[in-house]
């Protein structure tokens, strides 16, 4: 059902909608990581526990 939207037009140039899939689903992954680092960096005295663990993996999911 989803065969007519093959192409994202950003103005006049197209883009394939499967490969700007995956670059703003790497990026969106990219980011929560860089945020869970940089937050947790700071936090040295406190180490990284199994429920930061799974919190973090149900924030990726």
């Amino acid at each position: 059902c989803f065969k007519k939207y093959n192409v994202i037009y950003f103005g006049t140039k197209a883009v394939k909608a499967r490969a700007l899939g995956y670059i703003l689903s790497f990026s969106v992954l990219i980011f929560i990581l860089a945020y869970w680092i940089s937050f947790y960096s700071g936090i040295e005295s406190i180490p990284l526990d199994l429920n930061l663990l799974l919190l973090l993996i149900a924030t990726i999911l």
